[in-house]
């Protein structure tokens, strides 16, 4: 619904040029009642965190950095080779009233060419106030990460304009699925059936934990035989 749009745009210009591209980034739908609902890795409605929005460093291989990241909990390798098109705090209703949950913000580029001009666009939503805190183990955090169909091929002189929500991405960490959540307030049901992506918890269960350790023990073990 546009009614709910957030009024937190991110813009980024770069100087010059003739290719030009303008990104917007929500999980807002402008059309319909029924957002995208961002879970906290608890299964609850994210009450806070960032949403930053960028592309990767071509030839990095986001599909392998991923599956490692899922075995060893160390996603640094993600931060490491991110290009950053602008970021957005994350809302919830108790924030800013009844109807507005989650981000929209734009990121557009007029350098020649575009920045992000041909590569794949991606999400980023962090659990906490940053994605290096979101994505780091010793701080308890936890984030999703979207791959989006869109591509920005860059249009001149008129911007080429592009959408990116979660209806128009692949979830690549976290869990895609529906929840329950209170539209009454603006043309829904009370508990509308609503898409909803949960966050990935980057620290370790406790089961998985005390496996490490006893691998470590065995490891030290065996060194002092």
């Amino acid at each position: 619904m546009k009614n709910k749009m957030l009024a937190a745009g991110i813009s980024l210009l770069a100087l010059s040029g003739a290719n030009a591209g303008v990104v917007t980034f929500t999980n807002v739908n402008l059309v319909a009642v029924g957002d995208t609902i961002i879970l906290g890795s608890n299964g609850s409605a994210l009450q806070s965190g960032t949403v930053e929005a960028g592309y990767f460093t071509t030839g990095f291989d986001v599909t392998t950095a991923v599956s490692n990241g899922l075995i060893t909990n160390d996603f640094s390798s993600l931060l490491a080779n991110w290009n950053s098109l602008g970021s957005a705090p994350f809302y919830d209703e108790n924030t800013l009233g009844a109807g507005v949950y989650g981000y929209y913000f734009g990121a557009s580029d007029y350098g020649s060419p575009a920045a992000f001009l041909n590569k794949p666009l991606y999400t980023m939503i962090g659990g906490l106030g940053t994605l290096a805190l979101s994505l780091d183990v010793v701080n308890g955090g936890s984030f999703a990460l979207l791959s989006s169909s869109e591509v920005v091929n860059g249009d001149t002189p008129t911007p080429d304009s592009n959408l990116v929500s979660p209806e128009n991405s692949s979830v690549l960490v976290g869990i895609s699925g529906t929840t329950s959540y209170d539209y009454s307030g603006f043309g829904g049901a009370a508990n509308s059936t609503t898409p909803s992506i949960q966050l990935y918890s980057v620290v370790p269960e406790p089961s998985a934990a005390l496996l490490g350790a006893l691998g470590a023990l065995g490891l030290l073990r065996r060194r002092r035989i």
